[in-house]
């Protein structure tokens, strides 16, 4: 079993678990592998019996829990499929416990990684609060990164064939999803809002100053959604509006087409007629002179309809 040592600033690797002894502040990280060995533990541990339930199982929103010596909050994280795993995590004075449903991210290597990297020293649990929180916020804007380029591969789709089966399902699916990622992100906006504003127990002063540029983070990431939604909207009404002048295009094309038979068919149903008295009909010439005059008119219309420009003008690069 790993845990990260506040006080020491290094990782360790134990046997067992162990609370924190004086002047010890201790952060332990668990996983949907690991639950069963998490599940002992939390039975092992003085805090309140509604945070232990909490902490072993989510709230289907995130939200914060305040006991008296300790509390539980639950947030939400994005996989690299844009999938929302629970986050949950257990925060006392000297100790923090948190959950994650998904192995995919691996919450405790990057935020002891951090802070290898980018020495602070961390006197407080709310600091590793913090980068728990920082990490959520990265996996969200690296989604709204690919959010955008899906956006963009949706309306290069949509030029190309408007016509495409899968493109509204998959229009349809991904404003759906914005939508629900909108449902999960603002409250973990208040989440932090209560942190900030609520005197939480177990952040220091220090700390609090990292919170608030948290909140003005996820309220960008709420801006983004809010404008990708829009953008589908966008993409829609766009959608709708190619599929109208394409269809047109085609039953313009029709209608030329039926134009120039139109006349073809009027010879044909006159000569057709079965009177007596109708010179054409014994003429030697009169198959070939109807085959001509066909010709001739079908030509004539198609260039008339070409010097109108109703088939469409080619533009030539300069």
């Amino acid at each position: 079993m790993k845990r990260y040592n506040l006080t020491s600033h290094s990782i360790e690797t134990i046997e067992e678990f162990m609370l924190p002894s004086d002047g010890e502040i201790l952060w332990y990280h668990f996983n949907h592998e690991t639950y069963d060995e998490l599940s002992s533990i939390i039975e092992t541990i003085k805090v309140h019996p509604l945070a232990k339930i909490k902490l072993l199982h989510s709230d289907p929103k995130p939200r914060i829990n305040v006991f008296k010596n300790e509390s539980v909050l639950s947030l939400y994280a994005l996989t690299n499929f844009f999938k929302p795993t629970k986050i949950n995590v257990l925060v006392c004075s000297d100790l923090i416990i948190s959950f994650i449903e998904d192995q995919e991210i691996d919450l405790f290597q990057y935020v002891t990684q951090e802070f290898n990297q980018n020495y602070i020293k961390l006197d407080h649990t709310g600091h590793i609060l913090y980068q728990i929180f920082h990490e959520v916020i990265e996996k969200f804007l690296i989604s709204l990164d690919r959010f955008a380029n899906e956006i963009e591969e949706i309306e290069r789709d949509l030029f190309n064939d408007p016509f495409r089966k899968d493109l509204d399902k998959k229009i349809f699916n991904w404003k759906v999803q914005l939508q629900d990622l909108r449902q999960l992100v603002e409250p973990q906006v208040n989440v932090i809002t209560q942190i900030v504003e609520a005197d939480f127990p177990f952040l220091s002063e220090d700390a609090g100053f990292y919170f608030n540029e948290l909140k003005e983070n996820y309220c960008r990431i709420i801006s983004a959604l809010d404008n990708f939604k829009e953008s589908m909207s966008g993409i829609i009404d766009l959608q709708m509006s190619l599929k109208s002048d394409r269809t047109n295009d085609i039953m313009k094309t029709l209608t030329l087409i039926s134009a120039i038979f139109l006349p073809m068919s009027f010879l044909a149903s006159f000569y057709g007629m079965n009177f007596i008295n109708m010179p054409e009909l014994k003429w030697k010439y009169g198959y070939l002179y109807c085959i001509v005059l066909n010709v001739m008119i079908g030509v004539w219309i198609s260039i008339y309809f070409k010097v109108k420009g109703w088939w469409g003008k080619k533009h030539h690069a300069k």
